[in-house]
């Protein structure tokens, strides 16, 4: 008879708690507007002026640097041909990261 009774007491506690949870709240979510939206970079665009800083006081600035064919790294792009720079930051923690370091 008790196990009936907790068995009952249990399954109106679900049916309420379940119906509680899925009630709206009433709030509605703000969608940010579109014109703020930053466009982001086109194809032939320059590259912004972002730094890292690899020493205490000494910067390496992103738009110094591309890509050419059959060569190193390190272009300077203030020569004629632009090729887009994919940037991959590591972690010495991340066994992954590890893994993909060069």
């Amino acid at each position: 008879m008790i196990v009936k009774n907790v068995f009952k007491w249990l399954i109106i506690f679900l049916i309420t708690a379940t119906f509680g949870f899925a009630q709206e709240v009433g709030e509605v979510a703000v969608v940010p507007d579109d014109s703020t939206k930053d466009p982001g970079l086109k194809p032939g665009d320059l590259a912004p002026s972002w730094a890292l800083m690899y020493a205490p006081g000494k910067f390496e600035f992103l738009k110094n640097w591309t890509v050419e064919r059959d060569k190193k790294l390190r272009k300077f792009m203030s020569q004629p041909d632009r090729y887009p720079m994919v940037l991959s930051f590591f972690a010495t923690w991340c066994k992954p990261c590890m893994k993909e370091l060069p």
